[in-house]
C-alpha cells in the first residue's frame, strides 16, 4: 500500500506535479503526479490518492477500478470537474470492490448526467465530506453495492436529484448531508432508495433537504426495502410538492423524528407531508406492512400524513399543523393512529379523516383548533368514494376548539364504535354527526349504542393560547383513572 499525491500547484506544501513521476517518486509530496488520471492508472489496490487543492479538469470521466481512497488535502474540496459532454463525470466500476472518497467535489458541470456513478459489485463505497455539482439526472447514483455510507456531504446546485441507491445484500447508510435544489427542474425524488437484490437496510439520517422549486417533487422516496428514516429535515418552498416523504410498495420501514414543512404555501396545498402507500382504491390493499411513523412534524400540507391502501401501518407521537388534513387513513386495513396531535386543520374534510378503512384505531390523539379554523374535528368515511369506513374504534382522543365545531363527522354507511373520547368548545356548543344525523348535545350523542362514556369537559391545558397541551393538575382528566378513561397506551417496547 502506498499514498500518491497529486498537485498543480506549489500550495500545502507540494511541488507541481509531473505525470512522468512514477508511482514511488509520486509518494513524495515534492515529486507528485499532475493528474488524477495518472494517479488513478499508477495505483494498485489498497493506495490512497490524497489530492492537493485545486480544479482538476478532464474532458472525460475519471474511473477508477481498484479499491483504493481517494481524500483530500486538509479537507479543502479539490474539484475534480468534468469539461467536456458525457454520460459521468467519476466512475467507480465492478472491478474496483472498494471505493472512499473524502473531501472531494464532484463537479460535473451541467455536462453529465451522474457526478459521481458507483457501478453494481463493489464491497463498500464510502463518500464522507464530499460536494457533487451540476449533473443533469444524478449527483451520485449507486447500482447495488453491498455496503454504502454517504455521509456529511454537500449536494447543491444540480438540475437531477441528490442521489438514487439501489441497497444490495448490506447496509446502505445515507447520514448528515445537505442537499439544495434552488430551482426547477430536477428529479423526483431527491433521493430514493430501492432494494435491488434483497436482504439489505437503509438508514435515511440527519439529511436536511431544501426543495425551492415549484414542481411536484418527492424529497426521499422509496420502494422495496427496509430502512429507517430519521431526524431528516425537508423544507418545501412551492405548492406543488407531492410528497417530502414517499414510502411505497415496501416493509419494516420507520420514519420517525423528521421535520417537513413548506415554507410558503400557507394553505395546506402542498401535497403530502408524509405518505405511506398510494392515494388510491386498488381492488386489494397494497401489502405494504410494518410501517411505523412516529414523531414527526409537519406543517402545511395538503395530508400531513397519508396512510393509502396498506395493510398494519403504526403512526403515533407525530404532530400535523396547518393542513387540510391533519391525518388521512384511506382505503387501509389494521391501521393505529394513537397520541398524534392535529392543530388547526384548514378543511371541512376533518383533523382525522378516515375513508374507507377497515378495523383501524384511533386513539389518544389530540385536536386543536383555533377560532380562525372551524372545521371538524373526526370525519368518518366520505359519501363520494366508493368504500365506507367499517369497523373503526376511536377511544381516549380529545377534540378541543375554541369555537363551536362539529366535533365528529359520519357519512351515511360508516360503522364506527367512540370509547370514552372527551370534547370541548370555549364557546359552549358544539355538535356531533353520524350517518347523516346531527345530535347537539352530549347527552344525544352518549345515547346512541355505538358510543359508550364520551364526555363533554375542559380537560384544562396548561396555555392553551401560547401551545401548552400539557394537563395541569386540577384537570378532571388526571382525576380519572386510567381504567375509568379507557385510555390505551403505547407498547413503548416496540
Amino acid at each position: 500500500m502506498a499514498t500518491i499525491y497529486v498537485s498543480q500547484s506549489e500550495t500545502n506544501g507540494y511541488a507541481i506535479g509531473n505525470d512522468a513521476n512514477t508511482r514511488a517518486q509520486a509518494a513524495s509530496k515534492s515529486t507528485p503526479k499532475l493528474t488524477i488520471t495518472s494517479a488513478l492508472s499508477a495505483s494498485v489496490a489498497g493506495d490512497i490518492i490524497v489530492v492537493n487543492d485545486g480544479t482538476y479538469q478532464s474532458a472525460t470521466a475519471h474511473t477508477i477500478t481498484k479499491a483504493i481512497d481517494i481524500i483530500s488535502e486538509n479537507n479543502t474540496l479539490p474539484i475534480v470537474q468534468l469539461t467536456s459532454a458525457g454520460i459521468r463525470a467519476l466512475i467507480a466500476n465492478p472491478s474496483t470492490l472498494s471505493v472512499e472518497l473524502v473531501g472531494v467535489t464532484v463537479d460535473a458541470n451541467s455536462l453529465a448526467s451522474y457526478g459521481l456513478d458507483i457501478q453494481a459489485g463493489l464491497s463498500s463505497t464510502i463518500a464522507d465530506g464530499c460536494k457533487f455539482l451540476g449533473s443533469t439526472l444524478f449527483s451520485l447514483f449507486e447500482a447495488a453495492c453491498a455496503d454504502t455510507i454517504i455521509k456529511n456531504c454537500d449536494f447543491d446546485g444540480s438540475a437531477g436529484a441528490a442521489l438514487s441507491c439501489y441497497v444490495g445484500a448490506g447496509l446502505c447508510q445515507i447520514r448528515n448531508n445537505t442537499m439544495n435544489f434552488p430551482g426547477a427542474p430536477f428529479r423526483d425524488p431527491c433521493i430514493t432508495v430501492t432494494d435491488s437484490k434483497g436482504g439489505g437496510f437503509a438508514e435515511i439520517f440527519g439529511n436536511v433537504i431544501d426543495l425551492s422549486t415549484s414542481s411536484a417533487s418527492v424529497g426521499i422516496g422509496n420502494t422495496d426495502f427496509n430502512a429507517d428514516i430519521i431526524c431528516n429535515t425537508i423544507n418545501c418552498r412551492g405548492t406543488g410538492f407531492s410528497a417530502p416523504i414517499s414510502i411505497k410498495n415496501s416493509a419494516n420501514i420507520i420514519g420517525r423524528v423528521n421535520i417537513v414543512s413548506n415554507i410558503l404555501d400557507s394553505f395546506g396545498n402542498a401535497g403530502y407531508g408524509v405518505q405511506v402507500g398510494d392515494d388510491a382504491y386498488p381492488a386489494t390493499p397494497n401489502m405494504i406492512a410494518n410501517v411505523v411513523v412516529c414523531g414527526n412534524i409537519v406543517t402545511r400540507a395538503n395530508h400531513g400524513l397519508l396512510l393509502g391502501a396498506i395493510t398494519g401501518a403504526i403512526a403515533r407521537f407525530n404532530e400535523f399543523s396547518l393542513s387540510a388534513y391533519g391525518v388521512v387513513d384511506k382505503n387501509t386495513i389494521g391501521s393505529v393512529l394513537e397520541f398524534n396531535t392535529v392543530i388547526n386543520s384548514t378543511t371541512d374534510g376533518g383533523a382525522i379523516l378516515s375513508r374507507g378503512s377497515t378495523d383501524s384505531a384511533y386513539k389518544n390523539n389530540l385536536i386543536f383548533n383555533d377560532a380562525d379554523h372551524v372545521h371538524p374535528g373526526l370525519y368518518i368515511a366520505s359519501s363520494e368514494i366508493p368504500r365506507v369506513t367499517t369497523g373503526a374504534a376511536l377511544k381516549c382522543n380529545i377534540v378541543y376548539s375554541e369555537v363551536d365545531i362539529i366535533f365528529v363527522s359520519s357519512s351515511a354507511g360508516s360503522e364506527a364504535i367512540f370509547e370514552n373520547n372527551f370534547y370541548f368548545s370555549e364557546a359552549g356548543g358544539g355538535s356531533w354527526k353520524y350517518n347523516g344525523v346531527t345530535y347537539n348535545s352530549i347527552e344525544e350523542w352518549n345515547a346512541l349504542s355505538n358510543v359508550t362514556n364520551d364526555r363533554y369537559l375542559d380537560p384544562k391545558f396548561i396555555d392553551v393560547k401560547n401551545g401548552d397541551m400539557r394537563l395541569r393538575y386540577d384537570s378532571p382528566l388526571v382525576a380519572l383513572e386510567l381504567a375509568d378513561v379507557g385510555c390505551y397506551p403505547a407498547d413503548y417496547t416496540e
